[in-house]
């Protein structure tokens, strides 16, 4: 491109019509034209951002955690925001088409766009209509979460079946399955029925009861016998010292230690070794869920409790975030230790005298 389509361009975009004819010569003249290949990454996530960028031609994909959360089109911009925060990027940009784009550094921002006022009102339209799109896109979202979870709600009534079983001639080993499967169908329900008053935001009452934590644990094995990624692993747990019956939601605790199993089975060798520990020190109960796989390398452990963030390819990065809100919501605290090559643990603290809050 010329110098003179380079100004005939910029004429046509927002950002620059309080240029007079001098600032815009000096401008086209200073920018940096690229051309970049289909599925080129731009920037990344968590980069420095340290330019913005022009689309002249081509086509542009915005990601969030891994996911596309919308479409750049010529002739918009992108990466202003690290450059005025002076903040890590906040998304993945990937070129879906060949591309073409003007770069602007940081300190041609500085010196051609920061000082004039008109720029950044036209910036901050552009980011106001951005935020709008984004609003309407997470309300469109939620609420086609709310509707599956409300269908799927409906559709575990046939699981009211099995109330007609517990009639039937069954050995105990299968009235002890039955009724595994009787808790896990009441305990989907009321996770359910919490998701909906969330929705709603309605209060969702959780019942604290005098519970043995031990006793919850230990029907854990057997609860996650059938769990594909547990399958062929030996799951032993040892209570160290005895703990104090104290008041907790089982569901709550449930959902925290089966998290953290599937987790260990996931990173668990075949045939392998997943242990639990549990123990009584200084007023709290603690928890400890050990695996013997590669462990999580150093560079990574200060992510694995940010919400969507995973090192598997089909991970959601969701359980840990449960199960750090959970633990934090009891008073309580979630905390991880890895070496390579030598596996996990995950351990969490309990108060035997938890605050008095809210934990609805």
């Amino acid at each position: 491109m010329n110098h003179r389509e380079r100004i005939t361009l910029l004429k046509e975009i927002d950002l620059f019509s309080s240029f007079d004819t001098n600032e815009l010569e000096s401008f086209a003249t200073a920018l940096e034209e690229i051309e970049i290949t289909a599925g080129t990454v731009l920037c990344s996530e968590g980069d420095p951002g340290q330019d913005m960028f022009i689309l002249l031609d081509g086509t542009l994909q915005i990601f969030k955690d891994k996911r596309a959360i919308t479409t750049i089109q010529p002739i918009d911009y992108i990466g202003e925001m690290s450059i005025i925060e002076k903040k890590p990027r906040s998304a993945t940009v990937i070129a879906s088409t060949p591309a073409r784009l003007f770069r602007i550094t940081s300190a041609q921002f500085q010196e051609y766009l920061a000082s004039q006022p008109p720029s950044l009102v036209a910036m901050m339209q552009t980011l106001s209509q951005r935020i709008r799109n984004d609003t309407r896109q997470l309300a469109s979202e939620y609420e086609k979460a709310n509707i599956l979870i409300h269908d799927m709600r409906n559709s575990m009534s046939a699981f009211l079946l099995l109330e007609l079983m517990t009639t039937a001639p069954l050995n105990p080993i299968q009235h002890h399955y039955l009724d595994l499967m009787r808790k896990s169908r009441q305990d989907v329900a009321t996770m359910m029925d919490e998701a909906l008053a969330n929705a709603k935001r309605l209060n969702f009452p959780k019942r604290l009861e005098i519970n043995s934590l031990p006793v919850t644990l230990d029907a854990i094995p057997v609860t996650l016998s059938c769990h594909p990624d547990l399958k062929g692993k030996t799951i032993t747990i040892k209570h160290l010292t005895s703990i104090p019956d104290f008041a907790f939601n089982h569901l709550d605790i449930n959902r925290v230690i089966t998290n953290l199993v599937i987790n260990a089975g996931q990173a668990s060798p075949p045939q392998g070794q997943i242990k639990i520990t549990t123990a009584f020190k200084q007023g709290h109960a603690v928890v400890e869920v050990t695996d013997y796989g590669t462990g999580i390398p150093k560079e990574i452990q200060s992510k694995i409790f940010t919400p969507q963030f995973s090192t598997k390819p089909d991970g959601n990065g969701l359980g840990l975030t449960s199960c750090q809100e959970i633990i934090t919501r009891y008073g309580g605290a979630l905390t991880c230790m890895s070496k390579k090559d030598t596996g996990a643990t995950f351990r969490f603290t309990l108060p035997i005298s938890p605050p008095n809050h809210d934990r609805a």
